[in-house]
């Protein structure tokens, strides 16, 4: 019985299967940056939840807990922005006509300490969802939910407020609340005893391109070119050795890979301040660039 009460408190606890709930958008980017309307709704009803799954698998995300999805999310960034930009051009292609995704990341916000609800009893115990999945549908209690749900408004408004604030200061993310969560537990004494967490979606848009000027160094001992790319600060974003029949095109989609970024908001500037443009794509690197040196 002990066992079989422990499997069942592992279920209640961790078990979060997608119901297509909708994610409410807290907080927008100015009006530049953001997504057209219909790809808002999506990222409202399933996007936001779909891309966190393929980001860090379906199983990982059904049975880890938030703060591990967090901590997979940030060492996962490239896939997670590849996952959303993949949504957004598969709802609308011209999505990324308002800006790419620069990060994502994923806010675990602790609620303040309260005071519980006047009269709600002094027995409930568990962990309790504002997300739509067979633990939730299966092992809440319907009045239970009602007190905790007011726990966590009062707990949860001025930590999930001041991040909205600061979110909408900035002025280039989208904030997406994907849960709410308390946690119902009691001490020795038998004393009630509460806690409240937000977990908020951060994602990050940018409208600048990133700009690499090439220039040619010495070939190396095996006669491949190396290609230094430098940024508009001077610093050197990478040094490529590449194939003497290589084109700019495979040039910028390797240095794109590189830096973790879209090869669309990539462009490659000669040493001329010529910018490689769609005609010179396939043009062999070696002569466009001793044609510009």
């Amino acid at each position: 019985q002990a066992l079989a009460e422990a499997v069942l408190g592992l279920i209640r606890s961790h078990l979060r299967v997608p119901c297509m709930a909708e994610v409410a958008i807290r907080a927008r980017p100015h009006k530049k940056l953001c997504w057209r309307h219909r790809f808002e709704d999506e990222l409202r009803y399933r996007v936001a939840e779909q891309a966190l799954q393929q980001t860090v698998g379906y199983l990982t995300y059904v049975l880890s807990s938030w703060e591990k999805i967090a901590e997979l999310l940030h060492s996962n960034q490239k896939r997670a922005i590849e996952a959303v930009e993949a949504w957004a051009t598969c709802v609308d292609a011209r999505c990324l006509d308002s800006g790419h995704v620069s990060h994502v990341e994923l806010l675990i916000l602790p609620g303040e300490p309260c005071p519980l609800p006047p009269e709600s009893p002094a027995d409930i115990e568990g962990t309790f969802s504002t997300r739509l999945g067979i633990s939730t549908v299966l092992f809440s209690d319907a009045m239970s939910k009602v007190w905790t749900h007011q726990f966590g408004l009062r707990s949860l408004q001025g930590p999930v407020q001041a991040t909205e604030q600061e979110v909408c200061a900035r002025g280039n993310s989208y904030l997406l609340e994907l849960d709410r969560i308390v946690t119902c537990t009691r001490s020795e004494d038998g004393a009630p005893h509460w806690s409240s967490k937000a977990v908020l979606l951060v994602i990050k848009k940018d409208a600048t391109d990133r700009v690499a000027t090439l220039s040619l160094s010495p070939p190396t001992q095996t006669g491949l070119l190396n290609v230094t790319c430098t940024g508009l600060a001077g610093n050197i974003l990478a040094e490529i050795n590449c194939e003497p029949d290589g084109t700019c095109d495979q040039l910028q989609m390797q240095l794109a890979n590189q830096l973790g970024i879209r090869v669309q908001r990539l462009k490659l500037v000669l040493p001329s301040g010529r910018l490689v443009d769609h005609s010179q794509r396939k043009t062999m690197l070696s002569e466009a660039l001793k044609r510009q040196c």
